[in-house]
């Protein structure tokens, strides 16, 4: 499955929660996810979508370990784990 593909479900599935995967382009900062995902009850994710297979790049491992370190959750998604990351958003809504 194609990135572009994945993340048009996640996308979908997200919104199915009640809530928002809002694509974020940060104008100065490469290597941020690609996603900002917004769900009932305050619970905010971080999203980078890949195809299978395709490992972060050096410069979205060290973005990405920046928001892990400042407390944020920060998902690597793929085909593979898509299903799992959105139960576990689903979990976060119902334990909010």
């Amino acid at each position: 499955m194609l990135e572009s593909s994945t993340e048009k479900k996640f996308k979908k599935e997200v919104e199915k929660l009640g809530g928002w995967a809002l694509k974020f382009i940060p104008l100065h900062l490469a290597g941020f996810p690609d996603r900002i995902t917004l769900l009932p009850g305050g619970n905010v994710f971080f999203a980078e979508l890949k195809q299978k297979g395709k490992p972060l790049r050096k410069l979205q491992v060290v973005v990405c370990s920046r928001l892990k370190r400042m407390g944020f959750t920060v998902d690597r998604v793929d085909e593979d784990n898509l299903t799992q990351t959105i139960e576990k958003y689903r979990d976060a809504i119902h334990s909010a």
